[in-house]
């Protein structure tokens, strides 16, 4: 389980009685948020699908592409830490194959699902978590950082900061 600071209860509107995990520090505001992207400024609601990956200008921050809306198929935000909920784990094998002729960088995987909640701040976490990472040199899919194998299935809920995705069994 993630550390207990990040067990909070939700109160805006569309929040059931039940507890909804919230990140410490949350950028939302009565569930959405605003970032400047490039000259527009867009929005990020909470429990819209959405996929998140590294920036790779910005290694320290996501970004997150809004699957849905008005700016569907754009970035809608940046992040340090992101609370996904339903997460697929997508690498593109022929952008991969590029990246690896090329050796030039691009963005060809991500973590696709609903956003919880989103941070500027890296999270502190129990430890318990497994670590899933990904590196188009090592493995053609995102893998369990301590055992090496590929992590092939989804998961119900995971917080993606610095370069891994922490998931719970």
């Amino acid at each position: 389980m993630f550390q207990s600071n990040l067990d909070l209860i939700g109160t805006g509107e569309g929040y059931s009685t039940n507890k909804r995990r919230l990140l410490e520090k949350s950028v939302f505001e009565s569930d959405r948020f605003e970032s400047k992207v490039g000259r527009n400024v867009r929005s990020c609601y909470r429990m819209m699908k959405v996929r998140v990956y590294r920036n790779l200008n910005k290694p320290e921050y996501f970004s997150i592409l809004s699957m849905e809306k008005e700016n569907k198929g754009r970035v809608v935000g940046y992040a340090r830490s992101v609370l996904l909920e339903n997460c697929n784990f997508v690498v593109y094998e022929t952008a991969r194959q590029k990246v690896l002729r090329d050796k030039v960088r691009n963005v060809h995987s991500f973590c696709e699902g609903v956003i919880a909640d989103a941070s500027e701040l890296v999270q502190v976490l129990s430890g318990t978590e497994k670590v899933v990472t990904y590196n188009p040199y090592k493995m053609g899919t995102f893998y369990c950082r301590e055992k090496g194998l590929p992590h092939l299935s989804s998961c119900n809920e995971a917080i993606l900061q610095g370069s891994n995705v922490y998931i719970t069994e």
